[in-house]
């Protein structure tokens, strides 16, 4: 039975190969998404396919976008992948016409991966997700160490992109806990020809508690959830956010050989000034035999972060809700924590014979207290619809009349919680006027009161 599903999915595979699936998708995604996300937003790879010949538009509509299809319209290659899929009930049909159960085919980096289709894809039925992967996903796949003979645990494993990219030359042990994701961790195992694998079904360490290893990967669930919200569980922390990842660094003395690393990305709640909730919990457990390096790589106040979780949760989860009750549910939470920011993280753990535990900012530290000045020498003119910034006649940038407006109340008596409006601002914008703040410092073009 197994063999004949190695079989079924190595055909599978071999003819991805043939029709260069994954060469256009890197061509679809454009450089450096392909590398940073893997979603692109339909419309753009609709776009994208008008370029390409009627077999790889039907490919790519039916296997990333779910399209609903009829195996008479459809070119033999696809007629294969689409009767074998839907043996395992990747693929349904409701009599003439097929389609994706709720699933999108992507690959990355050469390896093919059957995910969860993203909520905003028109054909997307499903709004909870099982089969979790976003960029968090790709931050972690794209800093995992060469190694060489070496046993690896994917904890929380989802999809098995971990793990997956990480099996070349080593031994890898797979563990999820939910009972639906772990079937398509076992498909994209197979997909992608894995050998030297165990996949378990099981709470975290509960199921290993004899093994140790050199490496342990782990994207877990981290999203901070008030109480009474059913939220996926691929993401749901717990109220703090770090209910599971508490479990995780309580079992890593026992399954972490000596000098061994784990390495975990998430998000977590803090304060504006770089003091996280999750800082506290490491120092708590890790007190000896641990070199520890949290990097914190980005910073959103409260408000943004709570309107993000109520525009995913009202749109996404549960439509019943409107969008200003959810928000204050997380500006509670925030309340009730006395956390004011939202970080993203890389966390490095190595049992090591001396204990350090060192929190790193890798991210633009303006915090709302911060009041910047602008400096003399930055000059502004209008270009046709953009603002041109020079420092002493040099050319260094382009900004849009907000940005302009912002920098002419920069005078140092402004805080930056008076210059943008929190419950306004969208995550991308803040970030955006963060980068462009950021460019000025570092050209001398504005100081930090």
């Amino acid at each position: 039975m197994f063999n004949n599903q190695k079989d079924d999915f190595k055909t599978i595979r071999d003819i991805l190969l043939k029709l260069r699936y994954d060469f256009y998708y890197y061509n679809i995604s454009g450089f450096p998404n392909y590398y940073f996300n893997p979603y692109q937003l339909e419309e753009n790879i609709l776009l994208k396919l008008e370029n390409y010949n009627i077999e790889i538009q039907t490919v790519f509509k039916f296997l990333l976008l779910g399209y609903a299809m009829p195996l008479n319209e459809v070119s033999e290659d696809l007629k294969t992948i689409i009767i074998i899929l839907h043996k395992y009930n990747i693929v349904v049909n409701d009599g003439l016409f097929y389609k994706m159960n709720n699933y999108s085919l992507i690959s990355y980096s050469g390896y093919f991966f059957i995910v969860d289709m993203p909520s905003y894809y028109n054909n997307c039925n499903i709004q909870k997700t099982e089969v979790y992967i976003g960029i968090d996903t790709y931050r972690l796949s794209n800093i995992i160490p060469k190694l060489k003979n070496k046993r690896i645990l994917d904890l929380c494993c989802g999809s098995g992109i971990q793990g997956i990219t990480a099996s070349e030359d080593n031994q890898v042990d797979f563990i999820e806990y939910n009972e639906k994701t772990i079937k398509i961790t076992k498909i994209n195992i197979m997909l992608n020809d894995i050998d030297c694998t165990n996949v378990y079904h099981s709470n975290l360490f509960e199921k290993i508690r004899d093994r140790k290893y050199d490496l342990i990967l782990s994207n877990p669930p981290f999203i901070p959830v008030p109480q009474n919200l059913d939220y996926p569980i691929a993401g749901d922390g717990g109220e703090s956010g770090l209910e599971t990842l508490k479990k995780i660094f309580k079992g890593l003395d026992e399954h972490l050989n000596d000098e061994g690393i784990s390495i975990i990305i998430g998000e977590c709640l803090g304060d504006k000034y770089g003091h996280t909730i999750l800082e506290t919990e490491l120092k708590k457990i890790f007190k000896k035999n641990y070199n520890i390096q949290l990097f914190l790589n980005s910073i959103i106040p409260k408000e943004i972060h709570a309107k993000i979780m109520s525009n995913i949760y009202s749109q996404h989860i549960n439509k019943d809700y409107d969008k200003k009750t959810i928000e204050n549910k997380w500006l509670d939470l925030y309340c009730n924590l006395k956390m004011d920011s939202y970080y993203s993280f890389t966390l490095f753990i190595q049992k090591s014979k001396f204990n350090k535990i060192e929190v790193i900012k890798n991210y633009f530290d303006w915090n709302d207290e911060m009041k910047p000045i602008v400096l003399e020498n930055l000059q502004i003119s209008l270009i046709n619809d953009l603002y041109q910034v020079k420092n002493n006649n040099l050319v260094v940038s382009y900004i849009d009349k907000s940005m302009k407006s912002l920098l002419e109340k920069c005078n140092g008596k402004n805080k930056m919680s008076d210059l943008i409006d929190y419950n306004k601002i969208s995550a991308e914008a803040y970030q955006n006027v963060l980068n462009i703040l950021e460019e000025f410092y570092k050209n001398n073009l504005i100081k930090k009161g």
